[in-house]
């Protein structure tokens, strides 16, 4: 049980990414400094929440149920929380958790290697 438990949390950190760097480029649009150097900060950390949107969608995409598919988008690419969710689909909160857990149960993630931060 404990295994599972790391696994999912795992899982959940590896799909948080692409959250974190829309953040990240959100923080760097709208800090004081001006100039290029920021600018420059900025569409790099576009660039990096880019792939990592891709990337994360490819392994959501993979899911064979299409309620756990849409479940994890709206998790991890739009940033909704369970609550939401439930609003969005019009299922209970205990559904969609469960649709949660499962999706992240299916869910195949790439191993990690050195180009993953997370």
């Amino acid at each position: 049980m404990a295994t599972l438990a790391l696994e999912l949390k795992s899982k959940k950190k590896w799909l948080f990414r692409y959250i974190r760097a829309k953040e990240r480029v959100y923080f760097l649009q709208h800090q004081s400094r001006s100039g290029e150097s920021n600018s420059q900060r900025v569409s790099i950390a576009k660039q990096n929440a880019d792939k990592l949107h891709d990337e994360i969608c490819d392994a959501i995409d993979l899911l064979e149920n299409i309620n756990e598919m849409q479940v994890l988008n709206y998790r991890f690419i739009d940033g909704l929380t369970l609550d939401a969710i439930t609003l969005k689909m019009s299922y209970s909160i205990q559904w969609i958790s469960e649709l949660y857990r499962r999706g992240l149960r299916h869910i195949n993630i790439p191993e990690r290697t050195e180009d993953h931060d997370y």
